[in-house]
């Protein structure tokens, strides 16, 4: 079996059927590159702590580059299934840039596995109650918790914004390789052959190994080494690549 991924900030990946699931290495083969998600409001001010910032929302640039993106997506017609990460700019990328496929009956699926790493407020998630009646057009069946777990997690571990200012998931590189892999895993069982991913750009760069060349956190295990290199650059806001997959027994 074989499946195409297309990422926003985002990737594309064309997975191959194995007995040994997500501790499989993947080999990726680089078809295009394409105009991650886009500009959110953190992004400008820089301020990630700021409680205005809980769960970021795109700006009015943000929804530009979303709408340019979406002329290029009207023509992508093979995509079967769009899988986003239940933060609101990236459920708000993911429903603007392929609103063609929304239209045309293509099934939307938020996954928690995608979702950014959690470091600051604008990483956290809002109560699911709260985000499903702003995207009546994805399926959010696969979140488990209404409120936010994984960063309620990282808080009891490491307190408050204001008590504890460092990196919190991204200085635990083997928790995020194992959401990486949990989703490939989940991939693999899904039947749809192209599907569009719509993930975060701190997620991307660890899912994809940049900070794992020879570790055994490391994810994805490449053909080449342009392909490397193009896969381990950091994902500009609304940046998408395509790239395909393969997992060996």
């Amino acid at each position: 079996m074989f499946v195409t991924l297309v990422c926003i900030g985002t990737f594309f990946l064309t997975l191959g059927e194995g007995d040994s699931g997500w501790t499989a290495l993947a080999k990726s083969a680089i078809y295009k590159r394409s105009s991650g998600h886009a500009q959110g409001t953190h992004n400008v001010s820089k301020e990630y702590r700021k409680p205005e910032n809980l769960d970021a929302r795109l700006t009015s640039l943000g929804e530009a580059q979303c709408e340019q993106l979406a002329v290029k997506a009207q023509y992508m017609n093979d995509i079967e299934l769009v899988v986003s990460s239940p933060l609101t700019r990236t459920l708000q990328t993911a429903t603007l840039s392929f609103g063609s496929q929304m239209n045309a009956g293509v099934p939307f699926l938020a996954e928690e596995s995608i979702r950014e790493t959690v470091n600051y407020l604008c990483d956290c998630r809002r109560a699911i109650e709260d985000i499903i009646p702003e995207f009546p057009g994805v399926e959010f069946s696969r979140i488990v918790h209404n409120e936010d777990e994984l960063w309620n997690r990282y808080a009891r571990k490491y307190g408050c914004q204001e008590s504890y200012t460092k990196r919190r998931e991204s200085a635990d590189e083997a928790a995020i390789a194992q959401r990486a892999r949990m989703f490939f895993q989940w991939i693999k069982t899904r039947p749809e052959k192209e599907i569009a991913v719509v993930s975060h750009q701190a997620f991307l760069h660890h899912a994809f190994s940049h900070d794992q060349p020879s570790g055994a956190n490391r994810v994805i295990e490449y053909l080449g080494q342009e392909d490397r290199e193009f896969m381990m650059e950091w994902f500009d806001n609304c940046e998408l690549r395509t790239l395909v997959v393969d997992f060996e027994v």
